[in-house]
């Protein structure tokens, strides 16, 4: 019988600074290649927003947002959350995302703000305030 230790990691924000070492390294290198204007990436922000970008990217932009103050620990936990399944739009209709995955580029501004019409519907007093600075972080 092999019995092996658990290691309980206090914060759930816990950076792998290994991983962050190599990332910033490819990150540097990429850039240097490519180059690095501050004009060219708002332009390519402008170009794809919100609304077409992938599980992962909205991810690391959130988290960007919460280590910056630009939002709280609620609505970072929201935008990181795992998208479900299944969801509910305005008209009622369920819609299927089983076949988004973290590289499949999706309309989060839509989809957060359907969540909150419908929540604002339905009266979730809840979600609404998490909801709403869900769709504002994503409309900036």
């Amino acid at each position: 019988m092999e019995i092996y230790s658990l290691r309980s990691i206090g914060n759930f924000l816990y950076k792998n600074e290994n991983k962050s070492q190599r990332d910033q390294t490819s990150y540097s290198q990429t850039s240097s290649l490519v180059g690095n204007d501050s004009a060219t990436e708002k332009f390519e922000e402008v170009v794809t927003g919100y609304g077409a970008i992938t599980p992962r990217q909205l991810r690391e932009r959130a988290l960007h947002g919460f280590e910056n103050g630009a939002i709280d620990q609620d609505t970072y936990r929201q935008l990181s959350a795992e998208l479900p399944m299944q969801a509910i739009d305005q008209q009622g209709r369920i819609v299927d995302l089983s076949a988004v995955t973290d590289d499949t580029p999706f309309n989060f501004r839509d989809f957060y703000q359907d969540q909150l019409e419908i929540a604002l519907n339905v009266g979730d007093q809840d979600n609404i305030g998490v909801l709403r600075a869900a769709v504002n972080f994503l409309d900036t």
